[in-house]
């Protein structure tokens, strides 16, 4: 997973992600948006991974896209994939939930969703790998039989 050095930190409590930094809440959103966005100028195929790997987590969902898959399956069959192992049992999911972390991380969710747009509005929005991957996958998850998938994709896709 790519991790820009900000978010790196050698306690317990440092998150191992960028759904968990979300999560947590404990650094500045625009922080990891300035992070995200070098680790992508850096590692453009990783940082692509980490930030669609963060919108399937943010859906409730356990399965994990691996960088053969983004290479070697549509996306299509990434979000079948998905689906599969979304678990039928589970009905909630981050953006149905009102309590705490879970409050804290919509809010947070909504407000790196923003601040990325506006950071990389004039570059990297115009770059055909990132909005093509971004659109393919937030359309083919809003069209999912999971209800997760179509609330939190059509939301994401809303801040696009």
């Amino acid at each position: 997973m790519v991790q820009a050095h900000k978010r790196i930190r050698n306690d317990e409590s440092s998150p191992k992600d960028l759904f968990e930094a979300i999560k947590m809440g404990k650094s500045a959103i625009q922080v990891l948006v300035d992070d995200w966005l070098d680790s992508y100028k850096k590692e453009q195929a990783l940082a692509l991974l980490e930030l669609v790997n963060f919108l399937i987590q943010a859906c409730g969902c356990k399965g994990v896209v691996t960088q053969e898959m983004m290479s070697n399956m549509e996306h299509a069959d990434i979000i079948r994939k998905m689906t599969e192992d979304f678990g039928e049992d589970s009905a909630d999911y981050p953006l149905s939930l009102s309590t705490q972390p879970w409050k804290k991380f919509c809010l947070n969710f909504g407000e790196f969703l923003d601040k990325l747009v506006i950071s990389c509005q004039y570059n990297i929005m115009y770059d055909d790998v990132l909005m093509d991957t971004l659109i393919c996958l937030l359309t083919g998850l809003s069209d999912s039989q999971v209800r997760a998938f179509r609330h939190t994709s059509t939301f994401a896709g809303k801040k696009f």
